[in-house]
């Protein structure tokens, strides 16, 4: 049997945000409120092999084992292109997050975990089309940052939930979380309060 009481509020951004709304679906009982940050999850709405927005890289990391050998030895490099890309605040990440994003992503196989998340795009699609034969009914915030997904954020989440609630952080890129710390934070506490 099911909790009679929805106990758990849920965040995540980017990936963790299409994992948490993809947890949602599965378990909508078990869902208070989800947060969904700088996320685009796929579902029956996404066309199969689309990626991630259309972005070159969403392509190039689903080629099998390619991004893999090109990327090996130059993980500052390639993570370095995409803080400067998608970051619209100075220094953020900043110098000692880059090392330990660097010292991680370096380790064995941890590369080809972040590609294979590309790879599972029409398992993603595949699952929550599976789990949602109605939108969502708890409701759900999307947070996007205005030079980044921005409201694009809630346009997505709305093809698979009925209550979406949209915020976009003013001059923000893509990483709301280090760019915007205390915003995200006011933000994700007063929807969890159910301001």
């Amino acid at each position: 049997s099911f909790p009679t009481r929805r106990s758990s509020d849920l965040a995540g951004q980017d990936w963790g945000g299409s994992t948490a709304f993809a947890f949602a679906t599965a378990h909508p009982h078990e869902v208070r409120r989800l947060a969904v940050l700088e996320a685009m999850p796929a579902g029956p709405w996404t066309e199969t092999g689309s990626g991630r927005g259309g972005t070159w890289f969403a392509g190039f990391h689903q080629i099998p084992d390619l991004p893999e050998r090109m990327v090996a030895g130059r993980e500052r490099d390639y993570l370095d292109w995409f803080f400067r890309a998608f970051s619209a605040t100075p220094g953020v990440p900043t110098p000692t997050a880059v090392d330990e994003y660097v010292r991680c992503y370096a380790r064995p196989g941890a590369m080809a975990s972040a590609f294979a998340r590309y790879r599972g795009t029409a398992r993603q699609i595949e699952h929550n089309a599976k789990h949602l034969p109605q939108p969502l009914d708890l409701p759900v915030m999307a947070v996007g940052g205005e030079r980044a997904f921005g409201a694009v954020v809630a346009e997505n989440l709305r093809h698979g939930a009925a209550n979406v609630r949209q915020e976009v952080i003013a001059g923000c890129g893509h990483y709301v979380a280090e760019e915007r710390p205390e915003e995200v934070a006011g933000l994700l506490l007063s929807f969890f309060d159910g301001a």
